[in-house]
């Protein structure tokens, strides 16, 4: 399954995160990019800031969640 998490990065949200790649799931997070550091390695990260209109890195990607 694709899932597209925004964030991503909180205690919660990196645990879910974690969970979805154990059980061969493809996660795509879309946050900041400020803390890098707090993202599994085996995660897509797309940099984007709701400031920001630029969400070409969501475009022709496929996402079932």
């Amino acid at each position: 399954m694709n899932v597209l998490m925004i964030g991503g990065t909180g205690i919660i949200s990196s645990e879910v995160c974690k969970l979805l790649l154990n059980t061969e799931n493809s996660v795509t997070i879309v946050n900041r990019g400020h803390r890098k550091n707090m993202l599994d390695d085996r995660a897509k990260l797309i940099v984007a800031d709701v400031r920001n209109d630029d969400i070409s890195g969501l475009i022709g990607e496929h996402y079932d969640v």
